[in-house]
C-alpha cells in the first residue's frame, strides 16, 4: 500500500504538494513555522501554464482550510497576519501564472473573504473584551467603595430592627407601586 501511495505521489505533483503542505501545516506549532508553511504554500518555482494553475488554486483552497483550523487553535491571534501573508504570496505568484481558466483568482478571493471574516471576528472579540474590562473595573470600584463604607453600613444595619418581612427596606418617599416592586408587604405583617 505504501509503495502505491509513493508511486501516485511521484506521478502527481499536485498530490505531492498537498501532502507536503498538510504535513508542514500539521507540525507547525509556532508563528515562524506557521509563516514558513504559508510561504511554501503560496510560492511557485517558476511560471505555471493554465493546466497547472488549477492545482495551485486547489493548494490555496487547502491553505484557506488550514487557516480556518488554525483559527480554532492556540495561535488564533496570528491568523489575520498569516492570511495577509498568504494573500500577498498568492498575488505575487499570480504574476507568473496563466490563470485563463480562472482557477487561482477565486482562491485568492476566498482568502480575502476569510481575512474579512477574521478581521470582523477580531473586532467583535475586541468589543467583547472592552465590555468585559469595563464591567470588571466597575465591580472592582464597587468592591473598593463597599469595603471603605463597610463600617458605616454595618453600624446602620445594627441600629435597625430586622422585621419579619423585610419591610424596613421601604423608604417613605416611595410610592405604593415602587414599594410593591422593592419589597412587597404581606397583608398580615405586624412590623
Amino acid at each position: 500500500m505504501r509503495d502505491r501511495l509513493l508511486e501516485a505521489v511521484e506521478r502527481d505533483m499536485t498530490l505531492d504538494d498537498k501532502l507536503l503542505f498538510a504535513s508542514r501545516a500539521a507540525t507547525a506549532s509556532d508563528l515562524p513555522s506557521m509563516q514558513t508553511a504559508v510561504r511554501q504554500a503560496t510560492r511557485i518555482s517558476g511560471p505555471l501554464d493554465w493546466r497547472e494553475a488549477g492545482a495551485y488554486g486547489d493548494g490555496l483552497m487547502s491553505l484557506t482550510d488550514m487557516l480556518r483550523e488554525w483559527l480554532a487553535g492556540p495561535h488564533a491571534a496570528q491568523v489575520v497576519d498569516l492570511t495577509e501573508l498568504a494573500i500577498a504570496g498568492a498575488e505575487k505568484s499570480l504574476e507568473q501564472i496563466d490563470d485563463s481558466a480562472g482557477d487561482v483568482v477565486p482562491a485568492i478571493m476566498e482568502l480575502q473573504a476569510k481575512l474579512q471574516e477574521h478581521l470582523q471576528f477580531a473586532d467583535e472579540l475586541g468589543s467583547i473584551g472592552q465590555t468585559y474590562r469595563a464591567k470588571r473595573n466597575f465591580i472592582k470600584l464597587l468592591a473598593t467603595w463597599l469595603n471603605r463604607n463597610k463600617a458605616k453600613s454595618d453600624s446602620w444595619l445594627r441600629t435597625k430592627e430586622m422585621p419579619c418581612c423585610g419591610c424596613w427596606a421601604l423608604d417613605e418617599s416611595m410610592d405604593k407601586a415602587q414599594a410593591s416592586i422593592v419589597a412587597p408587604r404581606p397583608s398580615e405583617c405586624v412590623c
